[in-house]
């Protein structure tokens, strides 16, 4: 693994970590329906992505 590779990696958890806490907020929030579902989108993209990250990682 490059160094570029490492930060994508590194990248892509922290994303799918900060869009989870957003999620997490706007559903508490409940006044915004349409970013609930924005977020939810955008979260479940980056923890799949995050699933294949840790598969790459451990080869698994």
């Amino acid at each position: 693994m490059n160094i570029f590779q490492i930060i994508d990696y590194v990248l892509i958890i922290i994303l799918a970590i900060f869009f989870s806490i957003k999620l997490i907020k706007e559903i508490q929030c409940k006044k915004r329906g349409s970013f609930i579902a924005i977020f939810s989108i955008i979260s479940i993209y980056f923890l799949v992505k995050t699933f294949f990250v840790i598969c790459i990682i451990f080869d698994l």
